[in-house]
């Protein structure tokens, strides 16, 4: 689970969702894949810094360069076969009932084909891949638009049977260019590789880009309001054929079964912080919680369903409540999510320093239903460019960190730090080291800053150069291995963990994550995954998987 430095990418098999979607016979290596791969508070991805900025969307047809009478006729094939969806196109974006505002693009054209490929086209089909890029809370709305697809008759696949599908949801990130560039070469892939397949382009890549830009790299349907309700419903209307292939809920398709063991549930949306880097207000809006009562729902929901465990996500989680009437706080949700009678593990994703209390701590440190573990954006350990970048003082969570660390010595307690923001001089850097070598951290979570086109930091001067924030990358990894290496050390002393399986691997034996946010293995052949196991530790595996011996064998749900 742990990674190393860079972009968000998404959640899932991260290499085995592009080999699904590549031809036959055709190899893809690591630098042209776009391949998105599984990232949460403490995994990291390499990023190479890239002074290219955003990429200009290309046409890829190649009409241009055939006869105005080859041209017409691949046009009327285009159309024969594609008909299902240019039927509610427009050139502008077109609000529907649930405030969606989607576009549908005409008709691309697919690469010439050899005189010696048959002409036949695939038939219509309505099964759907999601293929999800960045943060937790787009993780979340996958879950949720999942559902609502399932609930609408379009049965959701494996990533690793895209080819089969007849629909393909990119939600894009825009946290970082490389994320940006991510969902732009995958949606350029998609279209190059499966000319037939119907795109959609969604989350804040889609909110960003707009609608021309995105229907330049291929997508059929653009959505860039509403949420993942609305966008199931667009993708219905739109889309999907009436009646045919696929368009009943198949087996293991049910609302909330997703597979899933750790769900992702989007507890609150938005930010109000203006932190001079970053894009995500621009896209998602102020902040917005959802009420308590629908949060019960939704956790008591997947609870019934045998979920071991809930990561309660936002884009500024600890903000939830402060938008209600009248306003709460994160710790009055927690608990009253404690008090439910059948309920999974809860985990909160993460907590923006100034929104950490003693309340919430002490909830942490002390409640057996909630993961002793937090996630806190720090960013930066030097205030000075914490001022500058917009970031709030430090200093009164930090106070209330080594609050925590007294009340639970064992607490996991993992850190965002990005290195190479405009202004960071030297002493800036050697300030954030030293500061995150004297706390008892556990894991690093490091990005190296990438210019965002819009925001404030994007023309501040002076920008550090690119060798420069490569180097401090490389010493703030350096100190993220040896955290990580020192907790592994720690949990094994400690002598006991509960782990949520999350699946069996080809030895039979369940792998998962602790309460404490560490990878572990279950040496047993007796538990299954969607199972909470507690059990003493023996040792590290080869893969520095905390190695836990069951208990007993756990009762099936």
């Amino acid at each position: 689970m742990a990674g190393r430095s860079g972009s968000i990418r998404c959640s899932s098999a991260p290499v085995a969702r592009w080999a699904a979607l590549r031809r036959p016979g055709r190899s893809t290596s690591a630098s042209d894949s776009g391949v998105p791969g599984g990232t949460e508070p403490g995994t990291v991805t390499n990023e190479k810094r890239s002074t290219k900025g955003r990429a200009g969307a290309k046409a890829t047809g190649r009409a241009g360069s055939r006869s105005a009478g080859e041209r017409a006729a691949a046009v009327s094939r285009a159309r024969r076969r594609r008909a299902p969806e240019s039927a509610g196109g427009g050139a502008t974006p077109d609000a529907d009932a649930g405030g969606v505002a989607a576009a549908v693009a005409p008709p691309s054209l697919p690469p010439p084909r050899e005189a010696s490929e048959p002409a036949t086209p695939r038939a219509v089909r309505s099964e759907v891949v999601l293929l999800t890029f960045g943060c937790r809370a787009q993780q979340a709305d996958e879950e949720v638009l999942r559902d609502a697809l399932v609930e609408r008759g379009l049965p959701v696949l494996d990533e690793r049977r895209a080819a089969d599908a007849g629909i393909a949801v990119v939600h894009g990130c825009v946290v970082t260019a490389r994320a940006e560039r991510d969902a732009r070469k995958t949606m350029r892939r998609l279209r190059r590789e499966h000319p037939e397949l119907r795109i959609v382009a969604a989350g804040c890549f889609a909110r960003l880009a707009g609608v021309a830009a995105c229907r330049e790299l291929g997508a059929d349907l653009v959505l860039t309001a509403g949420g993942p309700v609305e966008a199931a419903r667009a993708i219905r209307e739109r889309l999907a054929p009436a009646g045919g292939p696929g368009a009943s809920v198949c087996p293991g398709s049910a609302p909330g079964s997703t597979g899933r063991h750790r769900v992702p549930l989007r507890i609150q949306d938005g930010c109000d912080g203006r932190c001079a880097y970053c894009i995500v207000p621009q896209v998602r809006g102020r902040a917005r919680s959802v009420p308590v009562e629908e949060v019960v729902r939704q956790v008591e929901r997947l609870g019934a369903a045998g979920v071991p465990e809930v990561v309660l996500s936002g884009i500024q989680t600890g903000a939830w409540g402060r938008d209600l009437d009248p306003p709460l706080a994160l710790s009055d949700l927690l608990e009253r999510l404690l008090a439910l009678p059948r309920r999974p593990r809860l985990r909160i994703s993460s907590v923006e320093p100034q929104y950490l209390t003693d309340c919430l701590v002490g909830l942490v440190t002390g409640e057996a239903g909630l993961c002793p573990h937090l996630h806190l954006p720090i960013q930066s350990g030097s205030p000075g460019l914490l001022a500058r970048m917009g970031r709030a003082d430090l200093a009164p969570a930090l106070e209330l960190l080594q609050r925590a660390w007294s009340r639970c010595p064992d607490l996991a307690v993992g850190v965002d730090v990005v290195a190479g923001l405009p202004t960071e001089t030297e002493r800036d850097h050697e300030a954030t080291l030293a500061l995150l070598e004297r706390l008892p951290l556990s894991y690093l979570h490091v990005f190296t800053y990438s210019p965002r086109p819009g925001t404030p930091a994007a023309v501040l001067v002076p920008q550090v150069p690119e060798r420069t924030a490569a180097l401090r990358t490389r010493a703030l990894l350096r100190l993220d291995e040896r955290l990580r290496a020192a907790y592994r050390e720690r949990a094994v002393a400690r002598g006991w963990a509960e782990v949520a399986v999350e699946r069996i691997d080809a030895g039979g034996c369940g792998r998962g994550t602790t309460e404490r946010f560490l990878p572990a293995v279950i040496v047993s052949r007796e538990v299954r995954a969607g199972t909470l196991v507690r059990g003493t530790t023996d040792g590290l595996d080869a893969d520095g998987a905390l190695r836990v011996v069951p208990e007993r064998t756990p009762a099936t749900g």
